[in-house]
């Protein structure tokens, strides 16, 4: 049996202890809400962060889509004005006509050099030579139009090299009128049989380029045989 001195030291005792751990929990509660307070004040920066960054993507995303939507809008072909423009017939006539009644036409023409003599044709309805080709369908690409037309035209097969250059005339036909682009091609026979074989030519065959001039060259293609000349003269050379 403990003595009263004995009893008194060990309640001396538990008092200091319980007495250590209340203010231990106290001062572990204050930094607890310390540090409470300190999260709380930096969450509420990185919430704001990720509100602005969120409200600012919005806002992008319907920016772009107002953009693409008057994007959509614009159309393809701008309207023609109304104005009068020189253009030429077969024949090189020219007519003044009305820049409304226009509509764009492609072309290609391919450029066949043998033995430095070049592959022309003669237009039945014009005296004057020209280069195979024609038109370029609506489902087809310049190099399959090229190639389409120039065996309607020779009966060749022929294969676009090298690109020559790009060329624009206002062009007339009876009632249509048209804004042609005109591509010239050099090209490469891969087959076929030279021969007329449709009504657009009277005749098909090669021409040594000293003969030809102004007057028997068709106007459309006269700037491409001029090129021609110079390169097979330096081939001479």
């Amino acid at each position: 049996m403990k003595s009263p001195l004995a009893k008194k030291a060990l309640i001396k005792k538990n008092w200091t202890k319980w007495s250590n751990r209340s203010s231990t929990t106290s001062q572990g509660s204050v930094w607890s809400t310390i540090r409470r307070k300190r999260y709380l004040k930096n969450t509420r920066g990185l919430h704001f962060q990720v509100e602005f960054r969120v409200i600012w993507k919005n806002l992008a995303f319907l920016i772009n889509s107002f953009r693409l939507e008057q994007c959509m809008k614009d159309k393809l072909f701008n309207k023609s004005k109304n104005k009068i423009v020189i253009a030429k017939d077969f024949t090189g006539n020219e007519y003044r006509r009305n820049l409304t009644n226009f509509r764009f036409r492609a072309s290609a023409y391919g450029v066949l050099i043998e033995n430095k003599r070049i592959l022309l044709k003669r237009h039945p309805s014009i005296s004057k030579l020209d280069l195979p080709g024609g038109g370029i369908e609506m489902d087809e690409t310049i190099p399959k139009g090229l190639m389409r037309e120039f065996q309607e035209e020779t009966g060749l097969i022929v294969k676009p090299d090298e690109l020559i250059c790009v060329e624009d005339s206002f062009f007339t036909s009876g009632e249509e009128d048209a804004h042609g682009i005109l591509i010239f091609y050099i090209v490469k026979q891969v087959g076929g049989r030279l021969e007329k074989k449709c009504h657009e030519a009277d005749e098909i065959g090669f021409y040594d380029l000293d003969v030809l001039n102004k007057n028997n060259i068709h106007y459309s293609c006269w700037n491409v045989i001029e090129r021609m000349k110079n390169y097979v003269g330096i081939l001479r050379q």
